[in-house]
């Protein structure tokens, strides 16, 4: 695996910016370390237009030259000449020859780098044109005498320094945050998947005392129940109330029964199960006065009527439910009856919004006024 990706750009980067601020080079090439024991080259070639383009450099043949070079304890900056170099076109000679050439033929700066990967030295190699520029005078073809050079170590040394240094801050600080990012995710992962635990431990007691309670009821009325989909769902509402649940789950069974057919398999319907915020009379009974009560009654009339109409899947409407009412109503009265009663209706909806759920999801006289 290869490390700190971000050597994938710093090492162009690097190049480009020493091709693009010096005229008087004709190519600069870096060998670094990608991996321990992989090396890579990079070279940048000025071309006609005099820009420096960024290329693959193929060090093959002499990567054994170069990894014994730069695993010198000590490195520092140096002269070469053309020959002296095996990465150079055609030559085969060492890497690095001493003596064999005049200092004042030697053109090609080698600049060390410490490695962030291996620790060991990356190289930068810049190649001065002969015909170079004489800092600002015209171009001379003469050699680069020692001043020439020691000011061009100087201030080559300074660039790649900080280039390299000032990618090396902003890859801690990205690696620093990187890992902050994944230390997160882990901890976000690690809750999702404890919740889904608990969720799934919910799921399994709700689904034992949804069977364990109809089992129950099966056996002392006698009648096979189905619970439908959507009743297994609202369920839900009582997962942190498991007692409260059986107890809605026995109402809503004995609530069918008084609507059941003899040799039928009984289906539970969602809307025999009250909501969750339905209030229970064992935890505190509505207290109403007699115009109120009288109010209440009719709306639990109209409910057993529109919970008959839904089993026969009939449509809900006025004519249809005064069939089924004890109340004995025409359409126009149960309806003018809501509007007349209407802030009263509201009241008791508000103090007890679950109990009369299929009135406002079905019954549209219900609906216009509590929605």
């Amino acid at each position: 695996m290869e490390h700190f990706n971000f050597l994938k750009e710093a090492y162009p980067y690097a190049l480009r910016q020493i091709g693009r601020e010096s005229p008087f080079l004709s190519l600069v090439y870096v060998v670094f370390a990608v991996a321990p024991n992989r090396l890579k080259g990079l070279i940048s070639k000025k071309n006609e237009n005099k820009t420096h383009l960024i290329e693959n450099l193929d060090i093959a043949e002499v990567v054994s030259e170069f990894a014994a070079f730069r695993n010198r304890k000590r490195m520092q900056l140096q002269w070469f000449s053309p020959e002296e170099l095996s990465i150079f076109p055609g030559r085969k000679t060492d890497i690095y020859s001493k003596g064999i050439f005049e200092e004042n033929e030697k053109s090609i700066l080698m600049i060390p780098y410490k490695s962030p990967v291996d620790h060991k030295w990356d190289l930068f190699f810049l190649y001065f044109d002969r015909n170079r520029l004489d800092f600002g005078m015209h171009p001379v073809k003469k050699a680069l005498n020692i001043a020439e050079k020691q000011l061009l170590e100087i201030s080559f040394k300074h660039k790649i320094q900080v280039m390299m240094d000032d990618y090396h801050k902003h890859r801690r600080v990205l690696e620093k945050y990187r890992k902050h990012q994944a230390f997160l995710f882990k901890q976000i992962e690690k809750k999702a998947k404890e919740q889904k635990r608990t969720a799934e431990k919910f799921q399994a007691l709700l689904l034992y005392i949804i069977n364990e309670t109809i089992a129950g009821l099966e056996k002392d009325s006698g009648v096979k129940i189905i619970l439908t989909d959507e009743l297994k769902e609202k369920c839900h509402q009582f997962a942190e109330r498991p007692q409260l649940l059986q107890k809605k789950l026995r109402e809503a069974v004995e609530h069918a029964l008084s609507f059941h057919l003899p040799g039928e398999e009984l289906i539970l319907h969602e809307w025999y199960l009250p909501d969750d915020d339905t209030i229970d009379e064992d935890e505190g009974d509505i207290t109403l006065n007699d115009k109120e009560r009288v109010i209440y009654e009719l709306l639990e009339d109209v409910k057993q009527s529109v919970v008959k109409l839904k089993k026969e899947k009939k449509k809900v409407i006025a004519i249809n439910v005064i069939e089924y009412m004890n109340h004995k109503m025409t359409p126009q009265a149960i309806t003018d009856y809501f509007k007349r009663y209407s802030e009263e209706i509201v009241r008791l909806h508000d103090r007890n919004p679950g109990q009369w759920k299929i009135l406002r999801d079905n019954f549209r006289p219900y609906f216009n006024i509590v929605d």
